[in-house]
């Protein structure tokens, strides 16, 4: 059992299983993170036989790994920032622009209950969104009206081709259905309308078609594995391993 999150799981831990062994490990997925309890089947490749969603400390040491984190707002008390874990590289300065901008909000049809948990939509944007990200924010920055995320230590965000413009998702109490809330996007920047919509027919997508009886695959294989033996699936590139996410849908 690994008690601190970590980026990547190293050969080395897998000589440290008995036979059928398992290895329960906080891992972090495009900024994400889900404690993985995973299987060894061989030749260093490793399959999830269960998630949960979790949060710990980084692992330190020889393992510690720091994505981007570039603020958009680097007010003290009001900070904005993007986390770009496997993310895309972006234009900040175009970004911190964008931020100043009047926002345009739209509205997706995906309403969830006040206590209902929705960390599958977060996986499963995170597996989807090439030009991916987190929004955070200091309560300050919520206060002033700055943004309006869903949580402030990482919202999903997605990052506009054009690299001048971003969005991220939104909640507010459904204003017929007093007992749902329902998800929207925030957009900043010239295309910030329509990446906004992209985002909430993104959330859309996952409310029809996986919110209900999808799973998620997650396959680890060696660094040196050609993409010709991956699975389908997203890649994520680790320093020891290249992580394969693929979502089943079984009604």
């Amino acid at each position: 059992m690994v008690t601190a999150g970590a980026w990547d799981v190293p050969a080395a831990w897998a000589t440290q299983l008995v036979s059928g062994g398992r290895l329960v490990v906080p891992l972090r997925i495009r900024g994400l993170t889900r404690c993985l309890t995973l299987g060894h089947t061989g030749e260093g490749h490793w399959s999830a036989l269960s998630q949960d969603m979790c949060g710990f400390v980084r692992i330190t040491g020889a393992g510690e790994h720091w994505e981007d984190m570039p603020y958009l707002n680097d007010t003290d008390g009001q900070r904005v920032g993007l986390r770009l874990e496997d993310g895309p590289d972006v234009d900040v300065q175009a970004l911190r622009a964008a931020l100043t901008q009047e926002p345009a909000t739209a509205w997706s049809e995906a309403l969830v209950a006040y206590d209902e948990a929705t960390d599958a939509q977060d996986l499963w944007l995170a597996t989807v969104i090439d030009d991916w990200a987190l929004l955070t924010a200091d309560p300050g920055a919520v206060k002033a009206g700055l943004v309006k995320p869903t949580w402030n230590h990482g919202t999903p965000a997605l990052i506009a081709p054009d690299g001048a413009s971003f969005a991220y998702r939104t909640l507010r109490r459904h204003p017929e259905r007093k007992d749902r809330w329902q998800f929207g996007a925030i957009g900043h920047g010239p295309t910030g309308a329509a990446t906004a919509e992209r985002l909430c027919a993104l959330m859309q997508e996952w409310d029809r078609d996986y919110r209900h009886g999808a799973d998620l695959d997650i396959t680890l294989v060696p660094a040196p594995t050609p993409d010709d033996r991956l699975p389908p699936g997203r890649v994520v590139d680790k320093w020891h391993t290249r992580m394969v996410l693929n979502w089943t849908n079984t009604p």
